[in-house]
């Protein structure tokens, strides 16, 4: 026979009941008297009240971990919008920087082709440069022949000469700085036209400066120490600015001089450069002449003009002082005798005032060209430019 089982809590009509019975005792319990409930509240409020509290403070541990986590999100999307953002004007400052360098570097070449509007210029950028340290002895530039250049124009940047155009292609050039050890420049002072040559150095170089020499113990740069392009160069323009002459000194024979030059362009940085499309080789003596005018005597000060006015100023030369004299010495006089001997006193003194009239006039000559002297002397004791 088989056995029947019953389970009570399977039906759920009896644990709905069950559930009913519970509520009903719970509402009768909370209508009875104080007395009667109270032990029942103490009783619960031992397990219910700390049961309570620590779902209380884990609710709000939860709830602040949250907001937590809410504003770090938030925190984090903007520090990267920030972070964008500050990007961006990192960005744009340094275009800003780099266009202020372009517009800097262009008007330094723009005042650079109107100091030296008497050469015809192209401007080039430098494309390379020679390897193996920070200056700019050799370096390419992006034009060539099809841009009108051509081997020996000579090259300036920023306040003066940078160097020579020594190989050339269709659409470069390559330019041999004046700081390259095998670069003689032949150069003068400004204001004194005392010469002297230019020489690379790349030791001196690392101190900023070049070598000085072939200079006569008379080389004076205390009026301006402004060193220019010699007009006896053969390959480099008259008047093109090299550099400041600094510690000159006469050396042990008391017959030369050395010293340095500060160099008027910075060749650890070149960027821009123009070229002059003119050669030395092609410039007639009237063009070299002009320019000369334009670039080297303009420095002379008005002071000094105004001070070389009254030696310049012709004073009355010995024939006209004496000519008064030799009137009066001419006058008829009565004897024959008289006459002749005055006659002949009058040739002599007409003799000696020649000599000295003449004398007075080498002299003059000689004092306008001492300049063209000195140049030529230099120029033959000094070795050829390379």
């Amino acid at each position: 026979m088989k056995k029947f089982k019953f389970n009570f809590f399977k039906k759920p009509q009896v644990i709905l009941v069950l559930l009913t019975l519970i509520c009903a005792g719970t509402i009768w319990l909370s209508s009875m008297n104080q007395s009667v409930s109270a032990p029942l509240r103490t009783v619960a409020g031992i397990f219910v009240v700390p049961l309570q509290r620590g779902m209380n403070q884990i609710g709000t541990w939860f709830s602040e971990k949250n907001q937590e986590r809410i504003s770090l999100k938030d925190a984090l999307s903007q520090n990267e919008q920030l972070q964008k953002q500050v990007a961006e004007l990192q960005a744009e400052q340094a275009q800003h920087a780099n266009d202020d360098d372009e517009i800097s570097r262009l008007r330094q070449l723009l005042n650079l082709k109107e100091t030296y509007n008497a050469y015809p210029t192209v401007g080039a950028t430098v494309i390379m440069k020679n390897s193996g340290n920070n200056w700019y002895r050799k370096f390419m530039i992006d034009k060539g022949t099809n841009d009108g250049l051509d081997v020996d124009m000579n090259v300036i940047a920023t306040a003066g000469l940078v160097g020579i155009i020594t190989d050339i292609g269709p659409n470069y050039a390559i330019v041999t700085s004046i700081i390259d050890e095998e670069s003689k420049v032949s150069g003068m002072l400004r204001k004194t036209l005392d010469t002297c040559i230019v020489a690379g150095d790349m030791s001196a170089i690392q101190d900023g400066k070049l070598r000085l020499e072939y200079m006569s113990n008379n080389f004076n740069s205390d009026v301006d120490n402004t060193v220019v392009t010699s007009n006896v160069s053969e390959k480099f323009l008259p008047g093109i600015v090299i550099g400041k002459a600094v510690d000159v000194m006469l050396e042990d024979n008391k017959v030369t001089k050395t010293g340095y030059l500060i160099p008027a362009v910075d060749f650890e940085h070149l960027k821009d450069v123009l070229v002059i499309t003119t050669k030395k080789q092609t410039l007639s003596d009237e063009e070299l002449e002009k320019i000369q005018e334009q670039l080297i005597e303009p420095s002379t000060s008005e002071d000094e003009v105004k001070e070389t006015k009254p030696e310049t100023s012709t004073e009355p030369s010995s024939e006209e002082t004496t000519k008064p004299t030799e009137e009066e010495s001419t006058q008829p006089q009565t004897s024959a005798s008289e006459s002749s001997s005055e006659a002949s006193s009058e040739q002599q003194k007409e003799e000696q005032s020649s000599q000295a009239s003449s004398a007075q006039s080498n002299g003059d000559e000689s004092s306008e060209s001492p300049v063209a002297d000195s140049i030529q002397a230099d120029f033959q004791a000094v070795p050829d430019e390379e």
